[in-house]
């Protein structure tokens, strides 16, 4: 940044200060001090975010389903080279905290409208992007420039016409969102809550009961039809299962699998299991698989299947055919084994047909031969 760029956003800051406070002091007295508001929504009312920056487009959609706030978010990757990608994905508690930055949106200061050099300066005479806002019957579209220097606020211009410096707080999380929002937790309950658990697999079925359930130091695992009988199976089983994260979703209509590029395999059911707390049902699981290295889950929390870590989700279906009472899985023969044992039975039989046909060369040549005199 050279010397005139500096002074230009000196001057800008201090007409942004100037401006701000007088905002401050008259009509927007609901903002921070220095704070300006510059699109007013309430957060259960905003239902639609975008943000277009560089190769990033990030959507942002919510609703509400039960009485609870649903948020899917879309992120597609236009890069120029390679292949486009789309990501779609529920969004965590994260969004809650955002929303919280976005409605109302408010900028750190105002600068207001600019000259042709100044937005350039700035680097809204070319936008670097767009962030469009959705609330109701309403809407609002801005302009996304440059950097600020040193803190890396944003500088953003309104379709209006003023411009303004927005938080980098605000802008950041929806620059990241697989990062920074993406539902990673298969159940948003805290396992304290569940009280039963009914578990279901091959062709069996067990309930679990949860006693001292508030108290980490006491809470154990028993089974239902035996509550007074210790059994560290159960406890150990469930301790892996908040470590079963979530790795990547599937589309809404995709089944397990479908992310893999060559697969000719179907999916295999493995479990199903129900929670249940105090006041009723909490959540449900089922898990699937492809093969031995791709495992998936889908709980009423992620909505569609998503894949989960293949090292966690086998030692936890292993110790679920435990829990039912199944016997342990043999290990899979691995590609080699049955390549080498293809390749023995082979030469098996190519030394045998061998060994044939030399016998009968031989008992050829012997029948052919003079007898002795």
């Amino acid at each position: 940044m050279n010397m005139k760029s500096v002074l230009a956003h000196l001057v800008l800051a201090l007409g942004g200060l100037t401006l701000a406070y007088l905002v401050w002091t008259g009509e927007e007295s609901a903002a921070a001090p220095g704070e300006v508001t510059i699109f007013e929504c309430d957060p259960d009312a905003l239902d639609r975010v975008a943000l277009t920056l560089g190769e990033r487009e990030v959507t942002m959609e919510l609703s509400r389903e039960d009485g609870e706030r649903l948020t899917w978010l879309t992120v597609t990757r236009t890069p120029e080279e390679g292949e486009p990608s789309t990501t779609r994905f529920v969004g965590s508690e994260a969004v809650e905290e955002l929303l919280e930055q976005l409605a109302p949106l408010r900028a750190t200061r105002s600068l207001g409208t600019l000259d042709a050099q100044q937005r350039e300066d700035v680097g809204l005479a070319e936008p670097e992007g767009e962030l469009s806002l959705r609330c109701g019957d309403r809407s609002a579209t801005f302009q996304i420039g440059a950097r600020a220097y040193g803190n890396g606020d944003r500088y953003v211009q309104s379709e209006s016409g003023p411009a303004y410096l927005v938080g980098r707080d605000r802008l950041q999380p929806l620059e990241s969102a697989e990062h920074q929002l993406m539902q990673r937790a298969l159940h948003t309950f805290e396992w304290s809550e569940v009280e039963r658990l009914t578990v279901s697999g091959w062709g069996a079925e067990r309930t679990l009961l949860q006693r001292n359930r508030l108290d980490p130091q006491r809470a154990e695992w028993v089974d239902a039809s035996a509550p007074d009988r210790r059994n560290e199976l159960f406890g150990n089983w469930l301790q892996r299962y908040p470590r079963m994260r979530v790795q990547k979703y599937l589309g809404p209509e995709e089944t397990p699998g479908a992310d893999l590029e060559s697969s000719s395999e179907r999916p295999e059911p493995l479990i199903r299991m129900e929670m249940r707390g105090e006041d009723g049902a909490l959540g449900q699981l089922e898990m699937q698989r492809v093969g031995r290295a791709a495992y998936y889950a889908r709980t009423g929390t992620t909505r569609s299947w998503v894949r989960v870590p293949a090292s966690v989700a086998a030692g936890f279906i292993e110790d679920a055919r435990a829990v039912l009472g199944q016997e342990p899985e043999p290990d899979p023969v691995p590609a080699e084994t049955e390549s080498e044992s293809a390749s023995e039975t082979e030469s098996a039989s190519e030394t045998e047909s061998a060994s044939e046909t030399e016998s009968a060369s031989e008992i050829e040549t012997t029948a052919d031969a003079p007898a002795a005199e």
